[in-house]
């Protein structure tokens, strides 16, 4: 059986959920330090308040990937950002705690595998046995959730492709759009200086944007497509044939946001950016339905 300290939260996300009843619930998220068979790990809590009755609380941890560094911090950022987008006005509150519980099953197995995967067991294998554990829970859910849970459970239902988590890519892809939309503004500007020096090094000053907001480990094909076309290296213009992308922002966002929000496994454009753009929309329409159908249901 794993020890588990207290962790130290570290508040990192909170807001207000809609009002059920007499009931004000609020929600936070925070990452905090713990140690786990006398090892230093990452743990994520959430924590739903009652304003009327502080004694109430309700409170769901799940210990992250034994990561570190940007991978860690990205990580950490993902889920931070899924469980914002999950805890946004949900209207019931034993709704919200329903929720949430399988939002932590869910971080449970994906860190079960990640560490799996970092220990040297065949990543194919793990992601499938993840899938079934997970498909299990959310067959138990009831009929009348299971489809939102299986989501949020990351369960592949044959639609979707079981490399990527569902959800996550709506929400990344919404944070890195307007990110590679600066980012061109920027690439343009330096490549197009009459200074000879700025012209020459102008991925430097992509690079420094990106760190400044979170991202210092940008691919060095994405930020390639920011130059004409003309001036690719022939691989990337071949591969990006066979992708069917070009240099739009858009579609180099909807890249970066894959390969963030992607199982252990997952190649650089191994879907093609029709197939990207079709789970995107699943994704969206998903997110969307959270806080009205399910909602009210």
């Amino acid at each position: 059986m794993a020890k588990k300290n207290p962790p130290r939260k570290r508040i990192k996300q909170k807001g207000e959920l809609l009002h059920h009843s007499k009931l004000t619930i609020e929600y936070s998220i925070s990452v905090g330090d713990a140690m786990i068979n006398e090892r230093p790990r990452k743990v994520l809590t959430f924590t739903l308040l009652f304003e009327e009755r502080p004694g109430d609380a309700v409170e769901f941890s799940a210990i992250l990937p034994d990561l570190s560094g940007e991978a860690l911090n990205l990580l950490s950022l993902v889920e931070t950002l899924w469980a914002a987008e999950l805890c946004t006005e949900l209207p019931v509150a034993a709704y919200a705690i329903n929720l949430l519980n399988y939002a932590c099953e869910s971080i449970t197995s994906k860190t079960g595998m990640i560490d799996g995967v970092r220990q040297g067991h065949d990543p194919v294998k793990l992601r499938k046995s993840r899938n079934e554990k997970n498909r299990k829970l959310a067959d138990a859910a009831g009929e009348k959730t299971r489809s939102l849970v299986a989501l949020i459970l990351e369960v592949p239902d044959g639609r979707r492709s079981d490399y990527l988590f569902p959800g996550l890519l709506a929400i990344l892809h919404e944070k890195l759009k307007d990110l590679w939309r600066t980012a061109r503004e920027i690439a343009k500007a330096a490549q197009w200086s009459r200074d000879p020096k700025r012209r020459k090094e102008w991925e430097s000053e992509v690079k420094v944007f990106f760190q400044g907001r979170g991202f210092s480990e940008v691919e060095e094909d994405l930020i390639n497509r920011l130059e004409p076309a003309a001036n690719w290296p022939d691989n990337l213009a071949v591969t990006l044939a066979r992708h069917g992308a070009g240099s739009k922002a858009y579609d180099i966002a909807l890249e970066h946001a894959a390969r963030l929000s992607a199982y252990p496994g997952y190649s650089a454009y191994s879907l093609t950016i029709r197939q990207l753009k079709t789970h995107l929309k699943e994704s969206q329409r998903w997110l969307k339905s959270l806080n009205t159908k399910h909602g009210n249901g």
